[in-house]
């Protein structure tokens, strides 16, 4: 989907993106986390078990969040409400492409500080 280039090799790294977040748990940063509830590149139950590997306190638990009256995905807060993990129905790996009125939602909301 990304590339032609039928010589082009994906290489995973041994680190993935979670030492990032281990560095940014004492920060006073809000930090939104999202993903696809479709998505086959990366599966939101991998994403949940790295964020559970952090060990940070649950805030907020697993909800169901809305958008024009259906579920737009569910959502839950960890770490002192500063780091907010949320999933998007319907959505693959690219949710604002798949999802556009979710994806709107859902960070406008996080951004402006209010409840998703």
């Amino acid at each position: 989907m990304c590339t032609s280039d039928q010589n082009w090799k994906y290489t995973s790294g041994e680190e993935g993106s979670q030492w990032i977040y281990e560095q940014l748990k004492d920060k006073d940063y809000r930090i939104l986390k999202f993903s696809g509830d479709q998505d086959a590149s990366v599966p939101t139950k991998g994403t949940l078990d790295w964020i559970n590997a952090l060990n940070w306190d649950v805030t907020d638990p697993w909800r169901a969040w809305s958008v024009n009256g259906q579920v737009g995905g569910y959502v839950e807060t960890r770490n002192k409400g500063k780091f907010t993990f949320s999933s998007v129905h319907g959505a693959g790996h690219m949710v604002p492409q798949d999802q556009p009125d979710r994806a709107h939602h859902l960070i406008t909301n996080f951004l402006q500080n209010k409840k998703i």
